[in-house]
Parts: C-alpha cells; structure tokens; sequence
C-alpha cells in the first residue's frame, strides 16, 4: 500500500530534508514542491492528505493557503521570519493553518499532529525517496481552478484535546458587524467595527492606507503587510516631530534638525533622532509606538463615520518599523477603548444560540487571558451561549471583550 503522501514547501533544503526524513519515519511520503505554485497542483495529483509550507515561500500572499483550504487538505505553516506569539496567531486564526511553527520545526509536536490526524498510519519499514515537483504528467501544471476542486477530508484536531474545530457542514456565522469576510475596501462604521477592518487587512497582508473620516474628524492609518506603521490625522501635534515637541522630549530646533537631516539622507526620522543621541533605539520603538495608538486607539469607539483603503506604498515620514502588531493592536484597542454596551449590542441577535469556533482558537497563553477569560475558552468548546454565560453569572466584562475580541479577528461564531 502506498504511504500517505505529505506535499513540503521549504527553500532550505537542510530544514526540509529534516523534515522529510522524520514523515518518511513516520510512514509518510514527502513530496517537494519546487515553488509556491507547484503547491495545489501537487496536492490534488498526489492525493496529498497535508501539506507543510514555509509561509515565506509564497510571494503571492496566502492564495496557496486559500487553494488548500478549498481543496480540504489540512496544512501547517513554518517561518524563520514571522515568529512570536501574535505571528502564530495569525498564521492559525487568519492563514488557516492547524499549526504554524517557528523553524526548526518541533519534531515530537509535528509527530503529535501526525498521530492525532491519521493515527492508522505506520512507520514505513523502508525509507522512500522523495519526489520532485516536477512529476507532473508531460511537464503541465492544472489550471489554478481545477486546482481548487473540494475534496472531503477530516477536519484537523485543535491544538488543545478539548476544543475541535467544527466540520465543514456545521454552519457558524459572526455577527455582521464583526464578520471578517464582508469587509470591503470601503464602507462605514456603523455596519462594520474598526477591530474587523483591522483584521482583514492584517489577513490581506496589506500595504496602504486606511482612510477614516467621522464629521470633521480624519485619520490615516498606514499598513505594511497588514501592520501599522504610521498614522497621519487632522488633529494638532499630529506627526511624530511635533508629538515629541509638544510633550517636551525634544526641542523644536531639534526637531527640525533631526528633520532636515533624514530628508537630505532620504532615511527614517527615527533613526536620526537615535542617531543624534536625543532617545535610545528601544525608547524610540516605544515612542512611536505610543504615537501611533494614541492617534487611533479610540477610533474603535466609532459608531458612525465612513472608511476607505486605496493599496499603494507608505509616504516617507510615516513609514516607521512595523512596530505595532495586528492581534496586539486589537486587544488592547477592545480592552480599553471600546465602550461595554457596544460590545454588547454586537451580540444582541446572537445572545441565544451556541458559540462554536471559526477556525483553530488561540491559546490563553498567545492572549495573555486572564483566569475568566480562558474559562470562556471552555465555555467555547462545551458550545455554551453567551446569554447563557450572562445568567450563569460568568459572563463579565472581561468576558465580553475577549467574545469581541475573537469574533472581530474570525475565530469565534455562532451556530443553532
């Protein structure tokens, strides 16, 4: 009988030759895509039942992930760029991953998912070679549809034994004010919440800028592959310069200096500012950083006003290091600048039916939750209502923020 069959996408050849000699020990068959659009073609000709992709690999952006998905081959990602916690988060949550890994990628927890996914598999008692990309009948490549054509496969086990992703069949649908697939490139806020424009772009990966308006209030928000990176508005003190100015860090001949200077060598203002010795490189991160949430943070109060992204690169002045993450910007934008009854009103129509995750949730740990927080997890995973989390007396603020928390990143839904 021929050994399962596992498609591998890995520019390092010693990595991916670790990682093929651990599926061939574990009874599978590796196959090497040579490039990112080998991937789908190569699972749908091989009946691959995974894949494990390095997610760097793909110029294209997640179109590789999005043919998997449709095809309902189970992958894993891998990088030796996007690491950390919120970086796992969104390779899972968002990329639809059953796990993404920093390399080298952990030999037990891959064996673990093996295991938990197809545990009839056994260790093949002679090591098979592994096969090129290239093995396609007559050198031809399927068309990117005939690619995509659904296959029934089991649905991936969670990371953690007592949540499960529900299967394909179960409908879950958010709130539409906090659906992650119905955001467009324009709209307004009273149909579709900040947190939500956020995570899509940050799924996008996108590059551009996010322009809000609300009466005579503006903001831009500047995204390099889905994080923020800088913020323009209309309001007093608003470039960095003047921010430091204002809160007398730095004087405003300095600050023309500094200025004049990064025009004339056409680099970031920041690193002349620590280049002068007027901040350290860590006290700059976190100045700009503050800068950033400060001109934005309680946008995610907006009930009303209007949005639109336009794709296009970051102006000079406003392309400072991607020091503000996607997940990270999220959760402390809902914990501490959304208002209680607009969590609330969110789920009004959602109050009675069974909550159900949209995808593979975060861990407590990547979320920092605190004790109540992660008895919400389990909640999630009993399919319990949040109006009955309400009755029961658990259902507390904390807890209404993270429930908005995961349904605006497309984690969490709702089922009857």
């Amino acid at each position: 009988m021929t050994a399962p069959r596992i498609v591998i996408l890995d520019q390092d050849r010693a990595h991916c030759a670790q990682c093929c000699d651990l599926l061939r020990a574990a009874g599978f068959e590796p196959v090497i895509a040579l490039d990112a659009s080998q991937v789908a073609g190569l699972a749908e000709h091989e009946q691959a039942v995974a894949a494990l992709l390095e997610a760097e690999a793909d110029p294209s952006g997640a179109s590789v992930f999005e043919a998997l998905r449709r095809q309902g081959v189970p992958f894993f990602g891998m990088s030796a760029v996007w690491q950390g916690a919120t970086n796992r988060a969104l390779g899972i949550g968002w990329d639809g991953c059953a796990e993404f890994w920093e390399k080298p990628v952990p030999p037990d927890e891959l064996r673990m998912w093996l295991k938990r996914l197809f545990p009839g598999t056994r260790p093949a008692p002679a090591a098979a070679s592994s096969r090129a990309g290239a093995a396609l009948p007559s050198g031809a490549m399927p068309s990117r549809e005939d690619a995509m054509v659904p296959r029934s496969v089991e649905p991936a086990a969670s990371a953690t034994p007592a949540v499960r992703t529900p299967a394909v069949s179960v409908p879950l649908h958010a709130p539409p004010h906090l659906d992650v697939q119905r955001v467009a490139e324009t709209g307004n806020f009273s149909e579709t919440a900040f947190a939500t424009i956020l995570a899509r772009l940050a799924y996008d990966r996108a590059t551009g800028a996010l322009m809000m308006q609300r009466d005579e209030d503006k903001r831009v928000a500047y995204l390099q592959d889905g994080f923020i990176v800088g913020v323009k508005t209309n309001m007093p003190d608003d470039s960095l310069s003047e921010t430091l100015v204002a809160q007398g860090l730095i004087t405003f001949d300095q600050s023309r200096r500094a200025e004049m200077e990064a025009q004339r060598r056409q680099v970031q203002l920041t690193a002349v500012l620590v280049e002068f010795g007027f901040f350290s490189g860590d006290d700059m991160q976190t100045l700009v950083s503050a800068h950033i949430r400060n001109h934005l943070m309680d946008v995610f109060a907006w009930e009303a006003g209007v949005f639109m992204f336009r794709e296009g690169p970051v102006p000079r002045g406003y392309d400072h290091e991607p020091l503000v993450s996607p997940m990270d910007f999220i959760w402390q934008g809902v914990q501490f600048h959304l208002p209680l009854d607009y969590a609330e009103s969110a789920f009004a129509a959602s109050m009675q039916l069974r909550m159900g995750w949209l995808t593979e949730p975060p861990s407590a740990e990547d979320m920092s939750m605190t004790l109540s927080q992660q008895q919400f997890l389990s909640s999630v995973s009993a399919g319990e209502s949040l109006g009955g989390l309400q009755r029961s007396g658990r259902m507390k603020e904390p807890v209404w923020r993270i429930a908005y928390v995961l349904a605006a990143t497309g984690f969490l839904g709702f089922q009857r």
